[in-house]
């Protein structure tokens, strides 16, 4: 597993273990307008060499697991990295059309472990292998 870091992103790659390859990105709120330029251009750019890693010569579901740290809900620059993010997993789809499996992006809060696991097991599922380039947004999921 390979980790970029920064004051306000963390992004890495992993499994789940029912198949499901993630590429997990953990936000924070940034602290100075530094590091929100830092996370709009360095953290897209970590996100694709990622997202390309995971994807490469498998055929597997693929998830870019948005994480918001706790009270980071609703934060701007947050809130367009997930837009970009979104927009990115849809281009990144469309044009590799038949070169990958299935990728999505699942958007949750910190606390929301169990709601993110059924999520996964969906989209590991053959129920859920049909969904390419959609976006799961489960902060809006009551606890």
């Amino acid at each position: 597993m390979q980790t970029d870091a920064t004051p306000c992103y963390a992004v890495s790659d992993d499994t789940t273990g029912t198949g499901l390859r993630l590429v997990t990105v953990q936000l924070a709120a940034p602290g100075e307008p530094a590091d929100r330029d830092h996370l709009m251009t360095q953290g897209v750019v970590d996100l694709v060499a990622h997202l390309v890693r995971a994807t490469e010569g498998a055929s597997g579901p693929v998830a870019v697991d948005m994480r918001f740290g706790d009270g980071h809900v609703g934060v701007p620059a947050l809130e367009g990295f997930v837009e970009a993010a979104r927009g990115l997993v849809q281009s990144y789809v469309l044009e590799s059309q038949q070169g990958i499996g299935p990728v999505n992006v699942v958007v949750s809060r910190a606390d929301q472990d169990h709601d993110r696991q059924l999520t996964w097991d969906y989209l590991a599922g053959a129920t859920g292998s049909f969904s390419r380039g959609a976006t799961y947004d489960l902060r809006a999921v009551t606890p």
